[in-house]
């Protein structure tokens, strides 16, 4: 399908430290974005396998085939290259961080298009 969702039960090493400070151990450069309330993001594909975790509120995934993948505080996802998919943030708006890795599993930062306006709170410029 392209999607794996983990949610922070399922992964005991989410627990110990901050998402952002697991991503940048893993090699990446992560990079926070928000929305607000029920904002819509077209069919699109990453070049690069894109690792994402939900920070606040929600947004569900769509893949081609019909499913959703449904994301809340604490769950991570991750998307291989190539995998068409939509998405749809919750009636709370989001707040996600994010890295793009390439198949040689290198940081690929700006691979991907900036699906939303960057957050203003975690010191970057998007």
């Amino acid at each position: 399908m392209g999607f794996r969702r983990v949610r922070p039960g399922e992964d005991p090493s989410i627990g110990g430290s901050t998402v952002v400070e697991r991503l940048r151990r893993e090699g990446g450069a992560p990079r926070t974005w928000a929305n607000g309330p029920d904002a819509v993001y077209s069919w699109h594909a990453h070049g690069s396998a894109k690792v994402l975790y939900c920070l606040e509120g929600s947004v569900t995934f769509h893949g081609r085939d019909g499913s959703a993948v449904d994301l809340a505080p604490g769950d991570r996802l991750e998307i291989d290259a190539g995998t068409h998919h939509a998405a749809t943030v919750g009636p709370g708006g989001v707040r996600c961080v994010e890295v793009f890795r390439r198949a040689d599993g290198h940081d690929d930062a700006g691979a991907g298009e900036a699906p939303a306006k960057p957050d203003p709170t975690d010191g970057s410029e998007g």
